[in-house]
């Protein structure tokens, strides 16, 4: 090694993981449809519809999404074994024209957040996955490509999303979603997973090692 060589030695990675269903795409835009019947947009800057809790008529849906978070927290190295996952959440988002939704994160116990999307028409929304590390992107440098990801990046975008994906990640991992710029809505369900000791009772199968 030369006196300009260094090892790089990477810690606190973030991750987001990245999957393709299409099992669950039928029920979900039945119940889609059923639940934002009638809902109106209570804020024109922001044409974002949200029915509530899905997690009853979407059952199988959901008892997927907690043993997968079970699986990545297990994966990321938390000592799991004696809890269940289960969902604290589970809603419906439709984006009308100009829809979106700024920079934001999960509290309140959830562990794991996350989106499975319905439909997706072209140039609609998609979203935006920002690095938690704030004081880091408060003395930020300009990236050198924006386009290449790199310790310097500060902002993932999924523009690439299609119907039957789903996203999951950390609920501290700030994200935001684009605007809309299709004159078809764009709907996704949006989730959040929390923990609980195993002996209690939960609404998910025993998890099953990764």
């Amino acid at each position: 090694m030369n006196n300009r060589e260094l090892i790089l030695e990477s810690y606190f990675p973030v991750g987001v993981y990245l999957g393709h269903n299409e099992d669950y795409l039928v029920e979900a835009r039945k119940v889609a449809d059923k639940k934002l019947k009638g809902l109106k947009i209570e804020d024109d800057m922001f044409p974002v519809v949200q029915t509530e809790s899905v997690v009853e008529e979407l059952f199988p849906l959901a008892t997927h999404i907690a043993q997968m978070s079970w699986d990545i927290l297990k994966n990321q190295g938390y000592r799991v074994d004696s809890i269940n996952t289960y969902l604290t959440e589970m809603w419906v988002q439709q984006f009308n024209y100009g829809g979106r939704h700024t920079e934001h994160a999960h509290g309140n116990s959830c562990q794991i957040s996350g989106f499975y999307f319905i439909d997706v028409p072209k140039k609609s929304s998609f979203p935006f996955i920002h690095d938690p590390n704030h004081v880091k992107r408060y003395a930020n440098l300009p990236e050198e490509n924006e386009r290449n990801i790199t310790l310097a990046t500060t902002t993932i975008n999924y523009e690439n999303i299609k119907e039957g994906d789903f996203v999951f990640f950390n609920s501290w991992l700030p994200h935001s979603f684009a605007p809309n710029r299709s004159r078809k809505p764009f709907r996704f369900i949006h989730f959040n997973v929390g923990v609980m000791p195993r002996q209690e009772q939960s609404s998910c199968p025993a998890p099953a090692e990764v």
